[in-house]
């Protein structure tokens, strides 16, 4: 075809097969943080697993709040709902 390239591995996938492969790198779940650098260190490993998975963009929010608990998940799911239309609510 016209995009000439590689290896038929060509990266869109579905979250579903991202949450696989994000879940095998066993990420730190994210609950609260005492300090500003304790969030910092947790967006930090988070941006290291995405570059180690070679993840889309659009992906890596989802992925990230896949790992939000207790009062994180709280303020994630407050967040969204007030975000009209935003397509991540489905959290569980």
């Amino acid at each position: 075809g016209p995009s000439g390239g590689g290896g038929g591995d060509a990266i869109p996938h579905g979250i579903h097969v991202w949450i696989e492969r994000f879940t095998k790198l066993k990420p730190v779940a994210f609950q609260s943080a005492a300090t500003p650098v304790e969030a910092e260190d947790w967006i930090t490993h988070m941006e290291k697993l995405f570059k180690v998975l070679g993840c889309p963009d659009n992906f890596k929010t989802r992925l990230a709040a896949f790992k939000l608990e207790g009062d994180a998940l709280s303020w994630w799911k407050a967040h969204l709902r007030t975000q009209v239309g935003d397509s991540y609510v489905e959290m569980g």
